[in-house]
């Protein structure tokens, strides 16, 4: 389950050139197949190392049950010491339903307004890394997060799988 625009958008900045970062095309739901692509491993990718996933404005395509699932079931197959980079759309109360209902009305594709819980749920079992979750035109480490004042806005955070 991947959204056009966002596969487009990671083909893009693919385009410049790396060989040790890939972005696959597939349903999120299943992330052992993804992490189990050809493209992932010939890229080097090894889930013994330390990496990062980054699950990019895609959370919000699923329900907070099955974001937490599909999240618990990646770190699972991370090592310790891999980070997790996640951002969702959140809309707190009417903006939220707004925004759920404008886009759900657009295309017949599906999409859910987090509430704020679920949203830092999806963490849970990962160390977060200063300044946790926070809107992300907002997220710099190194300086404090004042709140923007907005009701809707695209919120994320990096996790770190815990070392053992």
């Amino acid at each position: 389950m991947c959204d056009i625009a966002s596969h487009l958008h990671s083909q893009v900045f693919l385009a410049k050139g790396t060989s040790r970062v890939v972005a696959i095309s597939g349903d999120m739901r299943g992330p052992e197949a993804i992490l189990g692509h050809h493209e992932v491993r010939g890229a080097g990718f090894d889930l013994r190392e330390p990496a990062c996933v980054i699950l990019g404005c895609v959370l919000h395509f699923v329900d907070a049950e099955t974001a937490g699932g599909i999240v618990g079931r990646l770190t699972g197959m991370l090592a310790p010491g891999s980070y997790l980079v996640i951002s969702v759309g959140y809309g707190a109360g009417k903006a939220g339903t707004n925004f759920a209902s404008t886009y759900n009305a657009q295309d017949g594709s599906r999409i859910y307004a987090l509430s704020w819980e679920q949203i830092t749920g999806i963490f849970n079992g990962l160390a977060l890394v200063p300044p946790g979750v926070v809107d992300v035109s907002r997220w710099q480490a190194e300086q404090p997060v004042t709140p923007t004042g907005r009701s809707d806005t695209i919120v994320g955070g990096v996790g770190r799988v815990r070392l053992s």
